[in-house]
């Protein structure tokens, strides 16, 4: 609802090595957090080649993991879209842009609470993006589940 806070909608997750400003921003600025709506991690690993996480599961919820990324080669075309309202000067100072169906891809999607994604070597980035059958309780959609989203782990061979 306009005007309206939906606090609660969704969080980060940082893995600090104290609860201090200054190590919250070390662990921000290596990648060391997850974005959540409801969904948490117990571990996020992230060694050279491969993206692992184990998830706290909750009991009678499901989980499924899909782990998007762009492989080398892709096509980088795009379209400015309109802004939602059909309001050109909004498009301008926010622009939007849609990209082609290889950018952002599901490389691969994986059910169960430890999960792991294995570089094949032609990707350029993967995440994992979590997705439980769990109802978000103050979804802004209906229908919204409880999700998390990965840093993307960057493929350095490439």
């Amino acid at each position: 609802m306009i005007g309206k806070s939906n606090f609660g909608g969704g969080w980060v997750m940082v893995r600090a090595r104290h609860l201090t400003p200054e190590s919250i921003i070390l662990a921000m600025e290596a990648a060391d957090f997850y974005a959540s709506s409801g969904v948490t991690l117990k571990d996020v690993a992230r060694p050279a080649t491969a993206l692992a996480l184990e998830i706290q599961t909750e009991p009678g919820v499901t989980y499924v993991t899909q782990f998007p990324g762009t492989r080398r080669g892709y096509d980088p075309t795009s379209q400015l879209m309109p802004s939602r309202g059909g309001d050109a000067k909004a498009a301008k100072a926010l622009p939007h842009r849609r990209y082609r169906k290889d950018v952002g891809a599901v490389l691969a999607e994986v059910e169960g609470a430890e999960v792991s994604y294995t570089l094949k070597g032609d990707e350029i980035y993967v995440r994992a993006k979590i997705i439980s059958s769990k109802p978000k309780p103050n979804g802004s959609v209906s229908g919204e589940v409880e999700s998390a989203w990965t840093q993307p782990l960057v493929n350095v061979a490439n």
